[in-house]
């Protein structure tokens, strides 16, 4: 490509496709299509992961599982956390099902589709099975309807939602560090439903579609293949009438973790979203 022989470029990279292809096929050929463990016991074997093993080693030395969730739990940085930072934008109005922008009270009916809708998925800290809500869920319906109606009028999620079950996933063969693993969370399954209804119904109407026109993360249809195919298809044409092409690219370490909590209120308040709905994710 560098040279110019875009199509002998083009060729090779089919045929190392191919073989990728021939390789994965030979790998997972005994692997029964119905059973997700013997593929993640394959894939966990193959890129030598320690999960495979059920045990976490750095240096070839297990993991101590409480100094590593001590890890977690202090990853957040921001030294200017205020707890009452939230205190003045809670000045909100009362829910109103005319006016829009306002809160509108989630309905019981509304609430029993999302249980209803529930798709097999891990349980959180509560042990509660995704089939519970699914199978319970014109009895569970009306309960569940006043914990979201009560956590959106307050702004304050219940205690139980925050918590999460963390697995660690090694980044790398051989880790050397905690910073090493990269943590999985799992909260509560009601936790998730009501950031769905929040994201579906306040977040993504007001986003302005044409500001984030080069984002990829956190929205939907974002994956991480569309950026990889973005930048290749922009670098393969500036590789035909140059010889070469610079990229700078910018990392920022735990850029979620340390984001400044007034300053991330200050800007979701620009956005047409009732307090209560971003106070209630973001707390989270």
């Amino acid at each position: 490509m560098h040279i110019g022989k875009i199509l002998e470029a083009n060729e090779l990279t089919a045929k190392i496709g191919n073989l990728i292809n021939e390789h994965r096929t030979s790998v997972l050929s005994n692997v029964s299509p119905t059973s997700s463990k013997q593929l993640w016991k394959v894939v966990n074997e193959t890129r030598g992961s320690n999960i495979a093993n059920n045990s976490l080693k750095i240096n070839n030395q297990p993991v101590d599982l409480e100094d590593l969730n001590k890890y977690y739990a202090g990853v957040a940085t921001d030294t200017d956390y205020d707890p009452h930072c939230t205190e003045p934008y809670l000045n909100f109005p009362p829910f109103d099902p005319q006016e829009p922008g306002r809160l509108r009270t989630l309905n019981v009916f509304d609430i029993q589709s999302h249980l209803l809708a529930v798709k097999k998925t891990a349980s959180g800290v509560d042990d509660l099975p995704y089939w519970f809500f699914r199978h319970c869920s014109f009895q569970l319906a009306p309960v569940i309807t006043h914990l979201f109606n009560l956590s959106l009028r307050t702004g304050k999620p219940p205690d139980q939602w925050k918590t999460a079950l963390v697995t660690p996933v090694p980044k790398i063969s051989k880790p050397s560090g905690f910073s090493d693993f990269r943590p999985i969370s799992v909260t509560p399954l009601l936790s998730r439903i009501l950031e769905r209804i929040i994201v579906r119904r306040y977040l993504l109407p007001s986003l302005p579609a044409a500001d984030i026109i080069d984002q990829y993360a956190y929205r939907l249809s974002g994956y991480t293949i569309a950026a990889i195919v973005e930048i290749l298809h922009r670098v393969t044409k500036l590789l035909e009438t140059n010889k070469f092409v610079r990229c700078i690219v910018f990392d920022f370490s735990k850029a979620f973790d340390t984001v400044n909590h007034p300053t991330l209120f200050s800007k979701l308040k620009t956005l047409s979203l009732p307090p209560p709905s971003w106070l209630g994710s973001s707390t989270s």
